[in-house]
């Protein structure tokens, strides 16, 4: 346990940053799956959208340095390959 006034701060600011890290990192990785279920679906136009936004929460994770800035694009060029290397689905 800590003695220092400073380091007791530090463990409560640590606590709220855990927790809002935790929640980001939890959407970024809901996107994905998301993502990966539409095209294992064959929705690709959806799949498309949910890139977009998956995307978006990937970078701003990044920017906030919850992720390192190649490992977000590495994220995202897997993701943008599996859209569009994926066979359009046939009209039904």
């Amino acid at each position: 346990m800590a003695n220092h006034k400073s380091a007791k701060k530090r463990i409560r600011q640590n606590n709220k940053l855990r927790a809002k890290n935790r929640t980001v990192r939890s959407s970024v990785r809901t996107a994905i799956k998301k993502v990966r279920a539409l095209v294992a679906e064959g929705k690709l136009d959806k799949a498309k959208e949910g890139l977009q936004e998956a995307e978006q929460s990937i970078q701003k994770a990044a920017r906030r340095g919850l992720y390192h800035q190649k490992n977000a694009d590495r994220k995202v060029s897997r993701l943008t390959k599996l859209v569009q290397g994926s066979p359009s689905t046939p009209a039904a």
